[in-house]
């Protein structure tokens, strides 16, 4: 991956290296609980139509905190939901937030062929800019899967109109990382500009940990006590930007209590 200066991003987009001005990024992945992809032997995708969705609800209750406290933020929107539940799409986008793409099947993006991996994005983008009548331009890939062995996904993603990604994770992971790639924001010239936004991380010795809720058992006990207040403040410490993660998911908390955290 070569990384290019920052005052090369795509138009629409102000990334700069003052280390006074940091900029914090909530973003949420809209999925339901059994589209995580440690139950792909669990659940078969022909059975989540009879699965129960608590994906509306959940991300109800998001949108109602979200405007308690003014907040905005970025909604990566699975196409299978945006297609079952047109009107939360319409919702989300009508509160003031953005709407971006979370692929449209849930697959591992590694899994997939280039063709394959086209028409995902696709079914997804025209799903999603149908109901929230605006462009979609962001994109994150199921469990962070653009890794070493699918950089090909980010030159689809530059032919498919989209301006940014935010699916490399500078960590070392089982599914998916790329721990040498940088912890902040970054311009990446391929066949065109796309800007990677990675999600926060902290710097803990040799090693980048993930700021954010999808921490593995031992690591969320470490967090508690000994990473909470510095991690925090990861992004002024470290002067980089940061992206914080969560999904309506995780608002089923009886049914992924013995799930692993760490898999997405």
């Amino acid at each position: 991956m070569k990384a290019a200066p920052l005052p090369e991003a795509p138009p629409g987009f102000e990334l700069g290296e003052d280390p006074d001005r940091i900029v914090n990024a909530m973003t949420i992945d809209v999925e339901d609980y059994f589209h995580v992809s440690v139950f792909d032997g669990l659940v078969p995708r022909h059975r989540w139509e009879q699965m129960e969705s608590r994906v509306v609800a959940n991300t109800e209750r998001l949108l109602e905190l979200f405007s308690e406290s003014r907040l905005r933020a970025t909604f990566f929107v699975l196409g299978w939901v945006a297609e079952r539940h047109p009107r939360l799409v319409r919702s989300i986008a009508a509160a003031g937030h953005e709407i971006a793409s979370h692929g449209y099947a849930h697959r591992l993006v590694y899994d997939l062929t280039p063709r394959q991996f086209r028409d995902d994005i696709r079914r997804s983008k025209d799903l999603l800019e149908a109901e929230a009548s605006c462009p979609v331009v962001g994109y994150r890939a199921p469990s962070y899967s653009i890794t070493p062995r699918s950089l090909w996904a980010l030159d689809v993603l530059i032919e498919e109109g989209f301006l940014y990604d935010s699916s490399i994770f500078p960590i070392h992971h089982d599914r998916y990382g790329i721990p040498i790639s940088p912890r902040h924001p970054y311009v990446l010239q391929r066949a065109g500009a796309l800007v990677e936004a990675p999600g926060s991380t902290v710097r803990w010795g040799t090693m980048n940990l993930p700021v954010e809720t999808t921490w593995p058992a031992p690591f969320r006990a470490l967090y508690s006590t000994s990473l909470a207040r510095p991690s925090a403040r990861a992004g002024r410490l470290s002067s980089t930007d940061g992206s914080g993660v969560t999904s309506p998911r995780r608002g089923s908390a009886e049914i992924m209590r013995n799930v692993p955290s760490c898999c997405n």
